[in-house]
């Protein structure tokens, strides 16, 4: 007799009225009333699991190289003939942080060899650059591959070569014969299997030709500001067996 009492004034229109009648809570419409007043909430708890998830998915299917080596062009390299090239090179490298694969990173920054060079573009050239940058400083790579002409400007600008002997060659010096081997000289590097698949949009002379254009060389390791670094001077010293095996073809006993 409840709602005779609260409308005991109340016209007859107002005592029919539906809206009025209080009914038992549904299910639905404790979930309509739930979602009105915490969707937002939900919302973000959804976008935050699933970007946790994917962080987690990426962390653990993230791979790391037990080398990097860098390539340093004025034009980009197939990505297929980066990835063979790394494949190949694993096999004569060694399993330096133990997860029971050898795997070898190459890299190729895109860089302009001038101001006035425009045949490459202003976005790669600003990744390429801070990428490089980011390498040269914590030393993800020991060996640099590059054309002639990426050679001599990243010699001249930043001494970026060292010696074949490892010793550091003076600021501006150009006996670049005694920095660095072309690829064609290097036993090893030209035993590598590089041909293409037949699917592929390039040639094995094609790829020959990119290939040759190189240059192989360490980088400056000692009395740079990570020699000092007893991973990073293990990371030199195994880097520098591979890059004798890329030199010789030979495997050190």
């Amino acid at each position: 007799m409840a709602r005779d009492r609260y409308l005991w004034n109340a016209g007859e229109e107002e005592i029919n009225n539906e809206k009025k009648v209080l009914r038992a809570d549904t299910r639905k419409s404790k979930w309509d009333n739930f979602w009105f007043y915490h969707k937002t909430h939900v919302i973000a708890g959804v976008l935050f699991a699933l970007i946790a998830a994917w962080f987690v998915y990426d962390m653990a299917m993230k791979v790391n190289p037990d080398y990097q080596v860098s390539i340093i062009t004025q034009s980009s390299y197939p990505v297929e003939t980066l990835d063979k090239l790394g494949e190949q090179l694993a096999n004569y490298g060694k399993d330096l942080n133990g997860d029971g694969q050898v795997i070898v990173q190459v890299n190729n920054y895109v860089m302009a060899t001038s101001d006035t060079d425009t045949s490459v573009d202003a976005n790669t050239q600003m990744a390429s650059v801070t990428r490089f940058s980011v390498d040269v400083q914590s030393g993800d790579s020991m060996i640099f591959l590059a054309d002639e002409a990426s050679f001599k400007k990243q010699q001249e600008m930043n001494t970026l070569w060292s010696y074949l002997d490892g010793t550091n060659p003076e600021e501006g010096a150009t006996d670049y014969e005694n920095m660095r081997v072309p690829w064609s000289e290097a036993e090893g590097l030209c035993s590598l299997d590089l041909s293409v698949e037949e699917d592929s949009l390039y040639s094995d002379e094609f790829v020959q030709a990119l290939m040759d254009r190189l240059y192989v060389g360490m980088r400056c390791f000692n009395g740079t500001a990570i020699d000092d670094d007893p991973e990073k001077q293990a990371y030199y010293e195994e880097s520098k067996a591979l890059f004798d095996w890329m030199l010789t073809g030979k495997t050190a006993s």
